[in-house]
């Protein structure tokens, strides 16, 4: 059984509510080289208030604003969705899987901090 070779880390992130916003995440395996994730792989980014919630606050996958890359994952959330957001922090998860074998990794695992939109449409 193959496994994914990638590096996990601790990573907080920053969102904007209302904006537009993307962040890189940089995927290498332990010699530091890039893990190419651009076929063969999917992802999903989730994000819960508290590990036991049953829903998620967040949830992206390729379909709704992750993309893989040559060791790089994007997420990008735009202005429409990110004004959605409510939670004011949460953690979250990252994980890659292998579309063959299914192999799931976790990548990522930080906190996400949401600050809030102050400036409100038509006011």
């Amino acid at each position: 059984m193959a496994v994914i070779d990638a590096v996990f880390q601790t990573q907080n992130i920053e969102l904007k509510q209302g904006d537009d916003n993307e962040i890189i995440f940089a995927i290498v395996d332990a010699a530091g080289d890039d893990v190419d994730l651009s076929t063969g792989c999917t992802a999903k980014l989730q994000a819960r208030v508290n590990q036991t919630d049953t829903a998620a606050v967040l949830s992206v996958t390729e379909a709704t604003g992750l993309t893989l890359g040559d060791g790089t994952i994007k997420f990008v959330s735009n202005a429409t969705a990110s004004a959605l957001l409510t939670f004011s922090q949460a953690t979250y998860e990252l994980e890659i899987k292998k579309t063959s074998g299914g192999l799931v990794k976790t990548v990522r695992r930080g906190t996400i901090t949401l600050h809030k939109n102050y400036a409100k449409a038509g006011t």
